[in-house]
């Protein structure tokens, strides 16, 4: 979800994920603990985007279900 939505923040990916704050809340730090995740702080709310040079590095790693969907959605913006 935070290569889809680069700047992505606490209450869009509740709302996207339909997960509870307290389960995002656990997700980005355990995400943040292993390095993959940069923060922006902009008053209350943090922006959440991959660390540089980490995203093709996961996209890569993905399953190819979730690659397959990734293309397909790419397809039908265009």
């Amino acid at each position: 979800m935070i290569t889809k939505y680069p700047g992505i923040r606490n209450t869009d990916l509740r709302d996207e994920l339909n997960l509870s704050k307290s389960a995002v809340t656990w997700h980005i730090k355990k995400i943040d603990n292993a390095g993959i995740l940069s923060v922006l702080k902009s008053g209350k709310s943090g922006h959440y985007y991959i660390k540089s040079g980490l995203e093709s590095f996961i996209i890569e790693n993905l399953p190819d279900e979730i690659k397959e969907n990734l293309e397909f959605e790419k397809a039908n913006l265009t």
